[in-house]
């Protein structure tokens, strides 16, 4: 048989012809010629959508541009060239009624201009100027409203095809002036040069002139449509942390603030890759895009088809009687994609646990959307204004403090209803989900956010009462040690001594004060490599008397950063350690081993008569509970050791929370 697009022979069989890709199965049998699927079935609308897998990309700039990649390679937008979109009869057919008459003959006079026009010109044609041609079609449309006389049906029936026929153009320039906008910033790409006499000056320059061009590329863009606002918005977000994180950067290189400095690196890379997991759904769904702007096409091809029939009528009344099957529908086109696990600890590090894709093919109406977790969650509810073109909702129910059920790991569901403003039931359905348990980690994933060892501040507790209570014991033994003249475990107090001893009196005093409640190191097998991990929260550590390392760890964080101290956590293979800045910019910083339980007042002792003696801390043999490094024992211990530093000033900057924040 022949392709009723492109005009070309294809297999008897074939659904989807290969030349131009038109869809064969959307066209109804010669005699009736009209399209009996413009609509995606309900298995569409419901399907969860196959994840496509992309490895990191090399610059941050990228991450940007694969969404432009995505689209610049995609072919079979819009109208395809139609052997039979012209074959209209231009034979004059008289009809009975003056009026309708020159209405209707003005109509057909316009139509097959307009179907002249789009065959020349399809969404996607080599000659064709999107924005032009969106102009045309806006013209055409014009020309239409100005035809008196028209049967209402007609009226009807015309204007809807030209709407279509204008938004599936329209949707498809708007979206390539979105992508041409985005891909701005590909002069920022360009990687920095490799040499060896580069300063650590050029690197930053490199860094903040990259920052800049791409936040002038991303405020130029002044079409964004409703598919891509989420994300667009996600990445104006993005923009801000990384200008922050830059300047961050800068200051600590400058400052000598060399835990600062590795850990911003870190929040950088936790940023952009972050980014890049976001910009991966659009490189996943253009082909829903296309799809939508397919189906408007195809509705109005249907309307048109029906044209050809009633042109051929010579009866005023028969014209007024007929009956157009592909006018009025304004059905909607959805699709969801949900999460397949939650980990509770997490909660607030997900962007969302439902993505809802949602246009009207024609016309326009209010949703209203309903979603709810059982046991997780409180019930989400929104009314949705969706228009004629596709837009990509978010759905992130509120979690239910009061009865949520996390205790221990369940399956559950995700309950979704789509309904009018009336009532009337659209479409409901439930989707599975496991929900881990609060104690439940993982290292590792980028389903609806993205998630690294920097998450694990989601365990931090320091406003937990069980952290009050262990500073109020550790401010105790700060006096006991210090004879009294320090008494007030805050990085706000007073300088006594000197910021190294006073920093070392508080992390004596932190260690001392877990030693004294019992707590003791569980040496079970602990690996940040794995993707999952159970781990108690401080409170449960401080109650149980036992912690693995990463837990001894959130606990001693935790208290100094209740306490206001610029706080790291330590990450080596397959350990888990804490620093502290002595005070606020000093770029002086103490590694606390918090798995050296018991402790004694005597190896604190030890220790501190080493660091007062003219030995550098560099020439102490031996481990203790808390150790002073400079700059030089830094660097090399996190550049030789492969240590992983994790600011916990990042549960502001970076929004990593624990669950009931």
């Amino acid at each position: 048989m022949f392709c009723p697009y492109c005009g070309n022979e294809i297999n008897d069989t074939a659904s989807i012809c290969p030349h131009c890709e038109g869809n064969i199965e959307a066209i109804a049998s010669s005699q009736g010629g009209i399209y009996t699927n413009a609509t995606v079935s309900n298995n569409n609308h419901i399907k969860k959508k196959r994840k496509k897998k992309h490895g990191l990309l090399k610059t941050a700039l990228v991450l940007v541009l694969v969404l432009a990649i995505g689209f610049g390679g995609y072919k079979g937008w819009g109208f395809a060239k139609r052997n039979d979109l012209l074959p209209i009869s231009d034979s004059p057919k008289k009809l009975n009624d003056a009026a309708v008459s020159v209405a209707m003959s003005n109509l057909k006079a316009l139509v097959v201009e307009t179907a002249d026009y789009i065959h020349n010109y399809p969404i996607g044609g080599v000659e064709t100027d999107i924005t032009a041609a969106t102009d045309a079609l806006q013209e055409y449309r014009t020309k239409f409203y100005q035809i008196d006389g028209l049967p209402e049906n007609v009226q009807q029936a015309a204007e809807e095809m030209y709407t279509l026929m204008y938004m599936s153009y329209r949707n498809s320039r708007d979206a390539n002036t979105y992508v041409r906008s985005l891909s701005n910033v590909e002069a920022a790409a360009k990687e920095e040069e490799d040499s060896d006499e580069l300063t650590i000056d050029d690197h930053f320059n490199y860094l903040e002139t990259f920052s800049t061009d791409l936040r002038e590329a991303y405020e130029g863009i002044k079409v964004i449509p409703p598919f891509f606002r989420l994300e667009h918005d996600q990445l104006g977000q993005s923009l801000d942390l990384t200008d922050n994180c830059i300047s961050y950067m800068k200051d600590s290189w400058n400052n000598n603030n060399v835990l600062d400095f590795y850990g911003s690196i870190n929040r950088f890379n936790h940023i952009w890759t972050d980014m890049n997991s976001s910009m991966e759904y659009y490189y996943n769904s253009i082909e829903d895009q296309v799809s939508f702007y397919i189906q408007q096409r195809d509705r109005a091809y249907a309307i048109y088809q029906e044209f050809k029939v009633v042109f051929e009528m010579t009866d005023p009344s028969d014209i007024a009687a007929y009956e157009f099957k592909n006018v009025g529908k304004n059905d909607l086109q959805f699709e969801y994609d949900t999460i397949s696990t939650i980990y509770p600890s997490l909660y607030n590090s997900y962007r969302y646990f439902v993505r809802v894709q949602i246009g009207c093919i024609s016309g326009e109406k209010d949703v209203v959307v309903e979603c709810q977790i059982n046991g997780l969650t409180e019930k989400y509810k929104e009314t949705l204004h969706v228009s004629d073109s596709l837009g990509l909702y978010a759905i992130k129910p509120l979690p239910d403090l009061m009865d949520s059920n996390i205790d221990v790991a369940r399956d559950a569901q995700i309950s979704i209803a789509l309904t009018e403003t009336d009532g009337t039931l659209i479409d409901v359905q439930t989707f599975p989900v496991h929900v881990a348990s609060k104690n439940d980690f993982n290292w590792e994933d980028n389903e609806f956010g993205f998630i690294n060892k920097d998450n694990i501040l989601c365990f931090m507790t320091p406003e937990a009462d069980a952290i009050y209570d262990l500073k109020a014991a550790a401010e105790e033994e700060l006096a006991l040690i210090t004879g009294g003249d320090m008494d007030s475990f805050s990085a706000e107090a007073p300088e006594v001594f000197d910021d190294i001893t006073d920093g070392y009196f508080y992390a004596t005093a932190a260690m001392m004060a877990l030693s004294d409640s019992g707590v003791r190191y569980n040496m079970d097998g602990f690996s940040i490599d794995g993707k999952s991990q159970h781990i108690l929260l401080p409170e449960e550590v401080l109650e149980s008397k036992s912690g693995l390392c990463i837990e001894t760890t959130l606990v001693i964080a935790s208290l100094f950063k209740n306490a206001g101290f610029k706080t790291f956590i330590i990450l080596p293979p397959g350990h888990a350690q804490v620093a502290i800045e002595t005070r606020e910019g000093s770029g002086h910083y103490f590694l606390i081993e918090t798995t050296m339980l018991p402790c004694t007042e005597d190896e604190f002792a030890e220790y501190l008569g080493l660091i007062l003696s003219d030995a550098g801390p560099e020439n102490i043999d031996g481990q203790y509970p808390v150790m002073y490094y400079n700059f030089s024992m830094w660097v090399d211990y996190i550049v030789n050791d492969d240590i992983y530093i994790i600011n916990c000033d990042d549960i502001t900057e970076l929004g990593i929370t624990p669950f009931y924040d």
